[in-house]
């Protein structure tokens, strides 16, 4: 038996868009989840998003809690009339364990998905941007980087990484018949 209720409110008010939302889920634990995400349109084309999640941990059955929050930061390009768009993000986290990890929502290559977990403390940064080099021919690249703060390795067994750095890298070209 468990307990999931969730709430969200959001505002928008000419270039401005407020959106906050609370998340309580009870079974063996209890979870609240606050976020925040903030979103504001400089001109036609450019837009600012900032990102402020957080997570409390409470088991049941054991006191105490644990907090894991993150902040992101991204600036996305796009206009109709250019065959270029970039979508740069930033995000710092602490999440002192797994129960508190959190997911920040990032730009991706078309039909990739992937949402990265952060866990630990460290930093995220991704670039992600598609260039129509013809009207059949786009070439969409995503870059993005982890730093970890917290430790010397990343992963273990056949992915373990010596290091403290963890780089991805999607590369797609699409050709439109």
């Amino acid at each position: 038996k468990g307990f999931d209720a969730k709430t969200q409110i959001t505002y928008s008010y000419r270039d401005w868009v407020v959106n906050l939302s609370y998340r309580l889920k009870s079974k063996a634990s209890f979870r609240h989840n606050l976020d925040l995400l903030l979103s504001y349109k400089l001109t036609d084309g450019l837009q600012l998003k900032t990102q402020l999640r957080s997570k409390l941990y409470s088991p049941r059955d054991k006191g105490g809690y644990s907090i894991g929050y993150a902040v992101a930061q991204s600036i996305s390009w796009s206009k109709d009339t250019s065959p270029v768009r970039c979508d740069i993000q930033t995000a710092w986290f602490n999440s002192p364990d797994y129960d508190t990890r959190l997911y920040i929502s990032e730009k991706n290559i078309l039909y990739g998905f992937g949402i990265p977990m952060l866990y630990g403390e460290g930093v995220r940064c991704s670039l992600t941007g598609s260039y129509k080099i013809r009207p059949n021919i786009t070439l969409d690249l995503k870059y993005a980087l982890m730093h970890y703060i917290d430790r010397n390795y990343i992963s273990s067994g056949l992915q373990k990484i010596w290091g403290c750095n963890q780089y991805n890298l999607w590369l797609q070209f699409r050709l439109k018949l």
